[in-house]
């Protein structure tokens, strides 16, 4: 799903539609001098790569929640984490933007609706009691 919005959660949120659990909002941190290649080879300084993931979180102060390996299978080294604040969730309340419109469709259905729309059609109401 294309997120629109992000929100934060005390606790683990669920779609409001259907249940499931919303995917967590995270972010990318990649290692190195060549950030955007997402990969480490010989002749890379090594110091710019963590070798645990203890020393990629001495780098955050968030929580790692993936980390990529990359390197010389002698040297391997951590050139990717992905990192979540603990409370930000994809999609806000829903976990596609066809649950949010189903969502809509019941609460119309079940006649709630908008203060903007309510006000729109006061006209309408007022024609119909004369």
């Amino acid at each position: 799903m294309a997120t629109l919005f992000s929100v934060k959660h005390a606790k683990q949120a669920h779609c409001r539609t259907c249940g499931k659990k919303l995917k967590k909002s995270v972010q990318y941190i990649e290692f190195g001098p060549d950030r955007h290649r997402g990969f480490y080879i010989e002749g890379d300084d090594p110091d710019a790569f963590p070798k645990t993931r203890e020393e990629a979180q001495r780098q955050t102060n968030q929580q790692i929640v993936h980390f990529k390996w990359g390197g010389p299978k002698h040297d391997r080294r951590i050139v990717r984490i992905s990192i979540w604040d603990g409370e930000t969730y994809q999609g806000g309340y829903f976990c596609t933007t066809q649950c949010a419109v189903d969502f809509a469709f019941l609460l119309a259905e079940k006649g709630h609706q908008t203060v903007k729309h309510r006000d729109s059609t006061a006209y309408q109401r007022i024609e119909q009691e004369t």
